[in-house]
């Protein structure tokens, strides 16, 4: 007996002995833990239950069975349990889920290593108890920070199986415990001391009442670790020499016992290895790079992207690799004018100022913080398709998921990124535990994002100071201040130097009310119902705003159809102050948003909901045209050319959470409303606009182009009838970043007629009209719009003008066309391409002045 213990015992200590040199060899490895979880919802007081389902297919009465990321709403709609809060008023009957607490439960098996394991959990939103083999190993409060946690120590033997739950708390019972704990607590918004989406706290996003969330929205798996591996590799590029040369910087950040070699390949983006090697140490190195292809924002020249392959060499072959993408570019903020010393705020990206023509984004969906690959890349099309080449992610939502950048590196399209911190400056960071959590989340923020070429700058957040005067004698007050003015700019400099720190958006130094300025930093523009001094051509426009609704057929999938445009509704204003249209319209609104609606009194009267929407979205598509022509010119309407001051526009927003009336130019489902197409053609890179003061008339040319401009314009002088009066020729000769006035029309033409005369430009293939007078007081003839299809391509003429051209095809949402609500000048004959149809069968053609004509697809 004796001998077969021994024999017994050697055996086993072989088998050992044998695992542990496998596995000391091992290579990195992840373990998804998405599939086969069942979740159910727990009262606040009630313990979890000791006896789980023994089979998770099939768990039984009171379960939701399937996979992650995926947040409770989700597992409820699915089942169809509670109405589409989407719809109507339907948002309400879902606060009671959010009242409750809910268990997520998975079981795994413990896989064959003997080194470190740790649970990745990067997306808990947001209060939950993480527990193994019942036993509680942490607490996860921060929906904005990645979770890594050790648990090799907490599971069973190898082969066997293990049970992981997380017990997600109430938000509103945390808020509510807060409230009556009181202490420490200073700040007047308790849902601060949760690092949750600021969001979910308020209806902004649409949903009415606010839709809180609950659950796991990102990845769930294991980490397999090898001895040694990479953490937070991080590269980035110096440039010298006037841009002929690059230096690689290299930091591979490695864990573990730091014996092991690294192998590193440099590829160009055209292929080839440019340089390839094996390091015995594991610190920081440099890569030269001679004649570097340099990477460009969109419309100022191309996106090179290079790849670094790096190994991690152990005895018996690679037990990590990483592998990174990253353009070679040089970026800083110009904040003082080389010429002139006047106060700047522009990108200069490869010894260029560049102007950013773009966008703000706010978080994808306001039903659920799971990250919509298909729903952000449609978004990201559109922005390309609308020539924005600048997206600011807006502080109070979540962050995106890396394909977002991977996406914006590809696409030249410069990202602006907030913090996730808002609205007032009163953080509770005299709470060690908060302030620490935050300073995790915003570390992990800058560590995973570095990487990024796409990524200009980093940013406090959203409008901290507008509620907190920035310009107060007691720089210690309020009690958020050291935050956004020390600690974050700190963790800057210490995890991404390279980058420029903003303190907030915006933000214009302590020597403005508020820091809102329009002629330091940048500026939010609230000019749609407050007067601003210097306003109408600010430095860096970071928000730009106006509300419209969205198309009709888009309504009718989130509105009650009497609710629309009820029966006898007549839209007036026959008070001061009035909101006046429909109270259904109010429910879906957001933050005063019939305050913000454009010029309509310019417009014919409103009659019936078509004429609402076209009006709305014309007045709002118009305002953003003249603010973007004017910002790119770059001078106050009337001044000389040639110091062109402004170097940014971003309007507020590109997109809608949740179906709603407001800033969007595109909505909830991905339509462009009418504003992104007036948006669109404001943002060409080379622009031509017609600019008029009380005393002149001149039309410039915007070349935010790589190339010199070298071309004939040409502007004329029509009537509504169709019948050219005059023309007159210039020549363009404009370099790369200029603006100018090439023409004063103001003598040339003398005297043109405001209601039934108008004004072209055509350069190259742009053609661009202007009108003198309101739409209401034009003298517009009947039109007849001759058109055809062919091959997706849209061709239309008409003999005499036609004030917005609209494209419909009827039973589809999402149509997406090259271009729409356009002016139709007399005997031209436009093209228009069909981007997508949605399936759709017939087109329908509508002009202000014209009858309606249906064509088949």
């Amino acid at each position: 007996m004796n001998e077969v213990k021994v024999v017994l015992g050697t055996f086993i200590l072989f088998f050992q002995l044998f695992i542990q040199d496998t596995v000391s060899g091992q290579k990195r490895q992840n373990i998804s833990l998405n599939e086969e979880w069942i979740v159910k919802s727990m009262e606040g007081n009630e313990k979890i239950p000791k006896n789980l389902p023994k089979d998770f297919k099939a768990p039984g009465n009171g379960w939701y069975l399937g996979s992650v990321p995926k947040q409770v709403q989700e597992f409820i709609l699915e089942k169809g349990e509670l109405p589409d809060p989407h719809f109507g008023d339907n948002a309400a009957q879902w606060v009671p889920v959010f009242q409750k607490d809910w268990l997520y439960c998975k079981r795994f098996i413990t896989p064959a290593t003997t080194g470190k394991v740790e649970l990745c959990l990067l997306g808990l939103d947001t209060g939950a108890d993480v527990i193994i083999n019942g036993k509680m190993i942490a607490y996860c409060n921060n929906m904005h920070k990645r979770w890594r946690i050790p648990v090799e120590k907490y599971l069973n033997e190898v082969g066997k199986s293990n049970t992981l739950l997380l017990r997600f708390y109430s938000v509103k019972r945390m808020i509510s415990k807060i409230t009556a704990e009181g202490g420490s607590f200073k700040i007047p918004t308790s849902s601060r001391y949760i690092r949750k989406s600021e969001y979910d706290f308020a209806n902004a996003l649409g949903a009415n009442p606010n839709f809180l969330k609950m659950g796991i929205f990102d990845d769930v798996y294991l980490d397999i670790l090898s001895k040694e591996y990479f953490g937070n590799v991080y590269v980035h590029s110096e440039l010298t020499n006037n841009f002929s040369e690059a230096q690689v910087m290299v930091s591979p950040d490695i864990s573990g016992e730091m014996k092991s070699a690294i192998m590193y390949e440099l590829i160009s983006p055209s292929g080839q290895t440019l340089a390839k090697s094996t390091i015995n140490s594991c610190e920081s190195f440099r890569i030269p790079v001679k004649y570097p292809e340099l990477w460009w924002p969109l419309s100022y020249g191309s996106q090179p992207l290079y790849k670094l392959k790096l190994h991690l060499q152990g005895n018996k072959g690679i037990i990590d690799e990483k592998e990174v993408l990253f353009g070679i570019r040089d970026i800083h903020m110009e904040l003082k004018d080389e010429k002139t010393g006047e106060s700047r705020f522009g990108f200069r990206i490869n010894g260029r100022l560049v102007f950013m023509h773009g966008v703000n984004m706010t978080q994808l969906e306001g039903f659920t913080h799971v990250w919509n690959e298909k729903r952000a890349a449609k978004l990201l099309d559109l922005a390309k398709l609308g020539n924005f080449n600048f997206i600011r992610i807006h502080g109070k939502g979540r962050i995106p998921d890396d394909t977002f950048f991977e996406r914006c590196d590809k696409d030249g399209i410069i990202v602006w990124m907030d913090f996730m911190t808002g609205s007032g400056i009163s953080f509770p960071i005299d709470n060690a535990l908060y302030l620490e959590n935050l300073k995790s989340d915003i570390k992990d923020e800058i560590i995973r994002l570095r990487n990024f070429t796409s990524l200009g700058l980093w940013c406090g957040g959203n409008e901290h100071f507008l509620s907190s005067p920035s310009n107060s004698s007691d720089k210690t007050k309020p009690l958020g201040r050291e935050l956004i003015q020390k600690i974050m700019p700190e963790l800057v400099n210490k995890y991404d130097p390279q980058r420029y720190f903003h303190p907030s958006s915006p933000w214009g130094g302590d020597n403005w009310p508020n820091g809102n300025y329009p002629l330091e930093g940048d500026w939010h523009d609230y000019s749609t119902y407050k007067f601003f001094p210097a306003a109408t051509v600010p430095l860096f426009a970071s928000e730009i705003g106006m509300a419209s609704p969205y198309s009709l057929h888009n309504m009718k999938r989130s509105m009650p159809e009497e609710e629309i445009w009820p029966e006898g509704f007549q839209f007036k204003i026959d008070k001061p102050g009035k909101i006046a249209w429909p109270d259904g319209w109010e429910k879906h609104c957001a933050m005063s948003a019939f305050e913000k609606i454009g010029d309509i009194q310019n417009y014919c009267d409103i009659q019936n909901v078509e004429d609402a929407i076209r009006v709305f979205g014309t007045a709002h598509g118009q305002y953003l045209k003249d603010r973007y022509e004017r910002q790119r010119r770059g001078v106050i309407d009337g001044q000389s050319d040639g110091n062109r001051r402004s170097w940014g526009a971003a309007i507020w927003r590109l997109n809608d959470a949740w179906p709603m009336i407001y800033m969007s130019v595109v909505d909830y489902y991905l339509e462009p409303k009418i504003p992104y197409y007036f948006l669109k053609r404001a943002c060409n890179p080379v622009l031509v606009s017609f600019e008029q003061t009380p005393d002149k008339i001149c039309t410039w040319v915007v070349n935010d182009s790589p190339e010199t401009v070298n071309d004939s314009l040409f502007i004329e002088l029509w009537t509504f009838a169709g019948k050219m009066k005059n023309r007159i020729a210039r020549k363009v000769d404009l370099p790369s970043g200029a603006s100018k006035r090439i023409a004063d029309l103001t003598f040339e033409f003398y005297e043109i007629g405001k209601r039934d005369e108008f004004l072209v430009a055509r350069m190259g293939s742009q053609v661009v009209s202007h009108l003198l007078w309101p739409e209401k007081y034009l003298k517009l003839k009947e039109a007849e719009i001759k058109c055809t299809v062919i091959n997706n391509e849209i061709i239309l003429s008409s003999s005499v003008f036609v004030k917005d051209v609209a494209f419909l095809i009827p039973g589809t949402s999402g149509a997406i066309f090259g271009d729409n609500y356009f002016n139709l000048i007399p005997g031209e004959t436009k093209k228009i391409k069909i981007i997508d149809s949605k399936g759709g069968k017939t087109l329908e053609i509508k002009g202000l002045n014209s009858s309606k004509i249906t064509l088949n697809l």
